[in-house]
């Protein structure tokens, strides 16, 4: 019966192998996971060596999906250019005949294919300020074995994932009615560059996340209703009834020092504001990480450099 059961909940589970045990049995370790593919190597490159500069030793898989997805000249050069690093080809160990996997929906699934027991899935145009094995030593880590990051407050007044989440999970917990969302501050609630799990006490919470980001799941609600894979890992967790943590602080801003002056004719004093990206920090509030790569815009063909001089709390 399980094994039927579980067959229809993850049929992506059974390549190669019978039931979830063998999968969960290989779990060991603590290490990194990125997912990258040829579109996303020139911010992995400087990723990996911001994060090699301040953990030496901590292994780190680089996720892709499929032989075209990450060239072979590509992978070499990954595997060439520090110490414990390895290309993984998702299709290997999971099933996309049932995944159909595309852009965001491969994290989750990484995370899960990955061979270390204790994870942390970094988006490959995040760099790290500080020790990324910091992470583990958050408080909300070690009491629930998950931790995330809040995103920033954005286009409040939306209320459709609230209202799909209620429809189905008719219990929550003490957290959901917390949120910015579903007070209508905001848009979106986590921030899913950064995610930290630990699948030898959280698979169950895991599994139901992967399942929001499977081919029919995805496609026809989660991200219907979400902006992509970011609200699946806390709500899949929140399904399950399985605990998990956010990071004791609201994002803020790196970059580039600006002045304002309120009105015109300069007769006010000025407002000093930081210009830049997306800032993260840890429990003690102290800058952690930031998203969005190395340049001012990355989604603009203008290539200047942003400076990270100066930096604000949300």
């Amino acid at each position: 019966f399980f094994l039927r059961l579980e067959s229809k909940l993850y049929p992506w589970l059974h390549l190669n192998r019978q039931t979830s045990f063998s999968m969960y049995d290989g779990f060991e370790g603590r290490g990194i996971v990125i997912c990258a593919g040829n579109g996303q190597f020139e911010y992995l490159i400087s990723s990996v060596q911001a994060i090699r500069r301040l953990q030496p030793k901590m292994p780190i898989q680089i996720f892709h999906m499929g032989p075209k997805d990450l060239s072979v000249e590509r992978r070499k050069y990954i595997t060439e250019m520090t110490n414990d690093i390895e290309t993984v080809d998702i299709f290997e160990i999971l099933d996309n005949e049932w995944m159909h996997l595309g852009g965001w929906s491969i994290k989750a699934f990484s995370i899960l294919a990955s061979r270390f027991k204790e994870v942390i899935m970094i988006d490959s145009d995040a760099y790290f300020l500080r020790d990324v094995a910091e992470l583990f030593e958050d408080p909300g880590y070690k009491l629930t074995g998950t931790l995330y990051f809040y995103d920033r407050t954005l286009f409040p007044n939306w209320k459709k994932g609230p209202n799909w989440m209620r429809t189905f999970l008719p219990i929550m917990s003490s957290f959901p009615p917390t949120t910015r969302m579903f007070r209508g501050l905001s848009m979106h609630e986590q921030e899913s560059g950064v995610v930290v799990v630990n699948k030898g006490t959280r698979l169950l919470g895991l599994l139901a996340t992967c399942k929001m980001n499977s081919r029919w799941e995805r496609s026809m609600y989660t991200y219907d209703n979400f902006y992509g894979d970011k609200e699946s890992f806390w709500v899949g967790y929140e399904m399950v009834q399985e605990p998990y943590a956010f990071v004791k602080s609201y994002p803020g801003v790196i970059g580039e020092r600006e002045e304002y002056p309120l009105k015109n004719d300069g007769s006010q004093p000025q407002t000093v504001a930081v210009c830049g990206t997306q800032l993260h920090l840890d429990y003690l509030e102290r800058p952690m990480w930031w998203n969005a790569g190395l340049m001012r815009n990355k989604n603009s063909r203008d290539r200047r450099i942003l400076d990270f001089g100066y930096w604000m709390a949300g």
